[in-house]
């Protein structure tokens, strides 16, 4: 399931696009982390939804599946329904593929950084688990010199296991459980 600590919730994780959008257009969109049982309360300002709600469910609907980033050279990672993906493979690699050619998910804590290229997708819904998915880790989608996807609206990432909540929260209006 979702990257999960002590307790069930991870740390909260800092968010931002530049230049980018917002993780989820708050469209009547499902949230990205629907499935586990966590909902997803994202309001983007004025932010496009990088995971436009074309009919798709939320990217992590899967559970109990293997890691999204299955360390397989890590491809582009979200094959949704026509959805593109978050993050694209331009020319290099996936941008979630290099951090010891393990899962995106670095044991150890760290803060998350989706670093865009203009690309696609990160996770693919294919019977995997939820890029966040490990032990109080959250994911280091650590690019190269690109720009956090989701680094800009200053939002906080705040994931509850136990009926996990998706926050937003912009810093002019942050929003609150």
């Amino acid at each position: 399931m979702l990257a999960r600590r002590e307790g069930g919730r991870i740390n909260a994780t800092k968010v931002e696009a530049r230049g980018a959008q917002c993780i989820l257009e708050e469209i009547g969109a499902q949230c990205i982390l629907e499935e586990i049982g966590a909902q997803c309360i994202l309001e983007e300002r004025g932010a496009q939804c990088i995971l436009e709600e074309i009919g798709a469910q939320c990217i992590l609907e899967e559970i109990g599946a293997q890691c999204t980033l299955e360390e397989i050279g890590a491809q582009w990672i979200l094959e949704k329904r026509g959805a593109h993906c978050i993050l694209e493979e331009i020319g290099t690699q996936c941008i979630l593929e290099e951090i010891g050619t393990q899962c995106i998910l670095e044991e150890k804590g760290a803060q998350c950084t989706l670093e865009e290229i203009g690309a696609q997708c990160i996770l693919e819904e294919r019977g995997t688990q939820c890029t966040l998915e490990e032990i109080g880790a959250q994911c280091i989608l650590e690019e190269i010199g690109t720009q956090c996807i989701l680094e800009e609206i200053g939002a906080q990432c705040i994931l509850e296991e136990r009926g996990a909540q998706w926050i937003l929260s912009v810093p002019q209006q942050p929003l609150s459980l």
